[in-house]
C-alpha cells in the first residue's frame, strides 16, 4: 500500500488534472453560447462543452509552443487562470451551477444507478477502476516514451516547437500537446489521467446518445463492450492518444446523427433548422479534432461529411441548393480546425501530411526531410500484412487477426464475443427507416471498409469502435424490450 507521501503525490496529480478539465468545460461553455443547438440533457451539454474546450486548449497550447512560451510558469498560469475563470462563472451564472449539478447527478446515476442490470454495472466498474489505477503506474509504453511523451518533453526543454528527426513526431498531436501541462508541473501521471478520462467521457457519451435516440439505459452495454476490448484497456494504461481520438470521432458522428434527425421533418420549425446547422458546425469541429489526433481521423472527417449530406439528398434530391450553405460551413470549419496541424508539419517537415505524399512535395522542393526508405517499407508491410484481396480471405480475416497474428491485432481485435452481438443487432434493422439510423449504418460500413483497406492493425480502427459498440448496444436494447430470455443468453 502506498505511503502518505505517495498518496499526496497522487492527489496532487488528480488536482492538476481537474485544474485542466474545469477550464476546458469553461472554454467549451463560452464557445457553445454562440452555437444554437437543442440539448437533450445537461449531461450532453457538459460533455460537449468539456471535450470542445480540451480541443481549443490544445490549439492554445500549440500557439504557445509556436511562440516558444512553453515553460512551467506559463503552463501553470494557464491552469490557474482557467480554474479562476471556472469558479468565477460558477458563482456568477446560475446556468453554470445548474449545468454542473445536473450533469454530475446524471453521470452518477448512469454509472452507479439501477437503470441497467447489476452484472453490467459490476463489470463496468471493474474496467473503469482497473484502468484508473493504472494511470498511477510509470509509463513503459514504447510509443509514449518515444513520441507521445518524448516530443512534448523536448518541446518543454526548448520552450517551444523544434524540428526533430523522429518521423512519428510529425503526426497531428492534439492530445500530445496537452501533455506538457503534466510533464512541466507533475509527471506522466497527469497525461495518463488525461487519456484515461477520455474513456469516462466516452462512457457518458454512450449514455447521453442512448437516452436521446432510444430512451433506454442500454448505453451501459455499449460502454462495457468498448471498455472490454483488450487494446482499449492497453491504451488506457498508457499516455497514448488512440482512445482520445476515438472520443473526438464519436462526438463528430454523434453531432452528425443529431443533425440528420433534426432535418428529417421538412416542416421543422425555424429553431429546429437552426439547431441542425449548429450540430453540423459541431460535427465539423470534432471531425477536425479527430484528424488532429491521428491521420485516421481523415476517414472520420470524410465519412461524416458524406452521411451529413448524402442521406438528406437521397430522400429529398431537390434540397441540394438549400444544403449548399451547410456544405460550405462544414468544409470551412473543418479546414480551420485542421489547419494548425497542417501548418506545423509544413514548418517542421515541408510537407503538411508528412510522411504521406512525400514524392509530390519533394518534387516541389518543399520537403525538408526524408523518411528512411527501409523504415518506410517496413512500416507499410507491417500495416498491410493481412490486407484481404479475395472474398475467402475476407471471411477468414476475423480468425486470422484474432489468433494468427503475432503482432498487435490479437490484442486489439474485438474478438468472437462482441462480434457475435452483431447478429443480435439485426433485431434493430427495422429502425433503419430513420435518417439518423441510416447515417449510423452508413458510417460504420464506410469507415471500416476504408480503414481495413488501409491497414490490418485494428488499433488504427479505434476511432470507429465507439459507434460500432453503440450499434451493438441498440441491438441489446431491442432484445431486452422484445425478449429478455434472448438478452440473458447473449449476456451470459
Amino acid at each position: 500500500f502506498p505511503d502518505l507521501f505517495a498518496l499526496a503525490w497522487y492527489l496532487q496529480g488528480i488536482v492538476l488534472w481537474f485544474s485542466m478539465t474545469a477550464p476546458s468545460l469553461t472554454i467549451g461553455w463560452c464557445v457553445l453560447r454562440w452555437v444554437r443547438v437543442n440539448w437533450q440533457s445537461p449531461l450532453e451539454k457538459a460533455l460537449f462543452s468539456t471535450i470542445l474546450g480540451e480541443g481549443f486548449l490544445a490549439l492554445l497550447t500549440l500557439g504557445l509552443a509556436f511562440l516558444h512560451l512553453l515553460s512551467p510558469i506559463v503552463l501553470g498560469s494557464v491552469c490557474f487562470l482557467g480554474a479562476l475563470l471556472f469558479f468565477f462563472l460558477l458563482f456568477k451564472f446560475s446556468e453554470v451551477r445548474f449545468l454542473i449539478q445536473e450533469s454530475c447527478r446524471q453521470a452518477f446515476s448512469f454509472i452507479f444507478g439501477k437503470e441497467s442490470p447489476l452484472i453490467l454495472r459490476i463489470f463496468l466498474w471493474a474496467y473503469l477502476g482497473m484502468s484508473f489505477m493504472m494511470a498511477f503506474v510509470p509509463d513503459l509504453f514504447y510509443d509514449a516514451l518515444v513520441y507521445h511523451l518524448g516530443a512534448p518533453n523536448l518541446y518543454l526543454q526548448e520552450r517551444g516547437l523544434v524540428r526533430t528527426h523522429g518521423v512519428l513526431s510529425k503526426v497531428p498531436m492534439i492530445w500530445q500537446i496537452l501533455y506538457p501541462y503534466g510533464l512541466a508541473l507533475h509527471d506522466e501521471m497527469v497525461p495518463k489521467l488525461i487519456h484515461w478520462s477520455s474513456s469516462l467521457f466516452l462512457l457518458l457519451g454512450f449514455g447521453s446518445l442512448s437516452q436521446r435516440f432510444s430512451s433506454s439505459p442500454m448505453g451501459a452495454v455499449s460502454g462495457l463492450l468498448f471498455l472490454s476490448i483488450p487494446m482499449v484497456q492497453m491504451n488506457l494504461w498508457t499516455s497514448g492518444i488512440d482512445v482520445g481520438g476515438a472520443l473526438f470521432a464519436y462526438l463528430a458522428v454523434y453531432a452528425a446523427l443529431v443533425a440528420l434527425n433534426a432535418q428529417e421533418t421538412p416542416e421543422s420549425p425555424p429553431e429546429e433548422k437552426d439547431s441542425a446547422r449548429g450540430w453540423i458546425f459541431l460535427a465539423a469541429i470534432f471531425s477536425g479534432f479527430s484528424f488532429g489526433s491521428k491521420y485516421q481521423g481523415g476517414f472520420t472527417s470524410a465519412i461524416v461529411f458524406i452521411i451529413l449530406f448524402l442521406v438528406p439528398l437521397y430522400h429529398e434530391p431537390k434540397r441540394f441548393r438549400s444544403l449548399l450553405p451547410d456544405i460550405f460551413i462544414f468544409n470551412c470549419v473543418l479546414f480551420i480546425v485542421i489547419a494548425p496541424w497542417l501548418l506545423k508539419n509544413l514548418y517542421d517537415a515541408g510537407n503538411p501530411l508528412f510522411p504521406f505524399l512525400s514524392p509530390i512535395f519533394t518534387k516541389l522542393n518543399l520537403q525538408k526531410m526524408q523518411m528512411d526508405p527501409y523504415q518506410w517499407v517496413g512500416f507499410i508491410n507491417e500495416n498491410r500484412r493481412y490486407i484481404a484481396h479475395t472474398w475467402g480471405e475476407i471471411w477468414k480475416l476475423p480468425w486470422t487477426l484474432a489468433f494468427k497474428d503475432s503482432n498487435q491485432s490479437s490484442l486489439s481485435f474485438t474478438g468472437a464475443g462482441p462480434l457475435s452481438f452483431l447478429l443480435l443487432s439485426l433485431l434493430w434493422i427495422p429502425n433503419l427507416k430513420k435518417w439518423w439510423a441510416q447515417g449510423l449504418f452508413l458510417y460504420l460500413v464506410l469507415f471500416f471498409a476504408a480503414s481495413f483497406q488501409s491497414t490490418h492493425l485494428t488499433r488504427y480502427h479505434l476511432q470507429g469502435y465507439p459507434m460500432l459498440c453503440f450499434f451493438l448496444g441498440l441491438g441489446f436494447h431491442q432484445a431486452w424490450s422484445k425478449n429478455r430470455a434472448i438478452f440473458r443468453i447473449f449476456l451470459t
